[in-house]
């Protein structure tokens, strides 16, 4: 039902552990050498006009008009065109040049050109990283808040703050994103008597336009040795899954459209509140909700909720983080446009100091003094 197209470094990798899981993958980039580094990745495409960008979005912009936007999209077409797949995960890091550049372009491309839904699921900077790379995210973002896509938006800050090192963050990442939807896709295979989520649930949930998130909340482990069993616990269970998701931080002004899956005894079921469950939203119940019910798991809630308000909250802390740097950076740069040096010694001196030129002689000259 699923394919993963990953764009650039990041959303390579992406790609890269979904193929270990069975998913369609491939992968776009303007580097080869970060293509070669995919193992599991069969399908690859390197874009012309240069061997990566550098951090530059405009430049991949420039790239992707000029010669590449429809290499690009027949290479999609051509490797995710079988009719089971009908949704298109499109990762990408919104930091560097090539993902965030190319991916806003064509991801427009792909959802008016396939009769597929495409998903943007792109990856935010932590705080640490320098000021180009907040500046190419808000730029990403900027241009995504305009397209009528799902957008589910990874952040390295919260993650970051979960362990320790970038490998490590990156690991994380990739494993996390791919394991919750190899999960939530699996649940469209199964049956159960008290209800079922069905392709065309999950479908109309991921279509739907504004920002989204995937979780998992382990309420039999957060119920397990209270005394008594609340509503209130199972929901405070779900909504701690939601804050500590590696999602962007969400507002709470509205929900659109949720899909529910409880996997747990049945006995749990009674604790499952929706009107509690959403009451952390502004107006409440979602419009659409689906549910599914099955009972292979000990208690396992997955939300996929869309049609959030837009991240306005991490994005206003990159463009305050921006703001604290922008001084020093123009001073910096700055300095380095004016930077000349003339050096005080004598050149006279300077030229007295220096070695003699090495005198060379060429192989007639040396043969000929071995003439005999």
């Amino acid at each position: 039902m699923i394919g993963i197209l990953g764009v650039g470094g990041a959303g390579g990798n992406i790609a890269d552990e979904a193929a270990k899981l069975g998913f369609s993958t491939a992968a776009i980039n303007f580097s080869q050498k970060d293509l070669d580094a995919l193992d599991n990745v069969k399908h690859k495409l390197r874009l012309v006009g240069s061997e990566g960008v550098g951090h530059n979005r405009d430049e991949a912009i420039r790239l992707m008009q000029q010669d590449n936007w429809e290499l690009a999209v027949d290479f999609v077409n051509q490797n995710f065109s079988h009719p089971s797949l009908e949704v298109i995960f499109l990762t990408f890091s919104t930091a560097g040049g090539s993902g965030s550049g190319i991916s806003p372009i064509l991801i427009d491309l792909l959802s008016n050109t396939l009769d597929k839904t495409i998903v943007a699921m792109p990856i935010i900077p932590d705080k640490s990283e320098v000021v180009i790379n907040q500046l190419n995210c808000l730029k990403a973002f900027e241009e995504l808040s305009n397209l009528n896509v799902a957008v589910f938006p990874i952040d390295n800050e919260k993650v970051k703050n979960k362990v320790l090192g970038k490998n490590k963050i990156y690991e994380e990442i990739n494993k996390s994103i791919t394991s919750l939807i190899n999960d939530i896709s699996s649940y469209t295979q199964k049956s159960s008597k008290n209800g079922n989520l069905d392709r065309k649930d999950l479908l109309n949930t991921l279509k739907t336009k504004g920002i989204g998130i995937i979780t998992k909340a382990d309420v039999a482990t957060v119920l397990e040795g209270k005394l008594e069993i609340s509503k209130n616990a199972f929901t405070e269970a779900v909504h701690l899954s939601w804050d500590n998701s590696i999602f962007a931080q969400i507002d709470n002004d509205q929900v659109i459209r949720s899909a529910i899956i409880f996997d747990g005894h049945e006995l749990l079921m009674e604790y499952l509140d929706y009107e509690s469950i959403f009451s952390k939203f502004n107006n409440g119940m979602p419009i659409d909700l689906f549910e599914g019910n099955y009972h292979e798991r000990p208690g396992t809630v997955y939300s996929i909720i869309t049609g959030l308000s837009w991240i306005k909250s991490r994005l206003s802390e990159i463009d305050e983080l921006i703001r604290l740097k922008q001084e020093s950076v123009e001073e910096v740069l700055a300095a380095s446009s004016s930077q000349t040096y003339k050096s005080t010694v004598n050149s006279d001196f300077l030229t007295s100091v220096r070695p003699e030129p090495k005198k060379t002689k060429s192989a007639m000259d040396i043969l000929s003094r071995y003439q005999r």
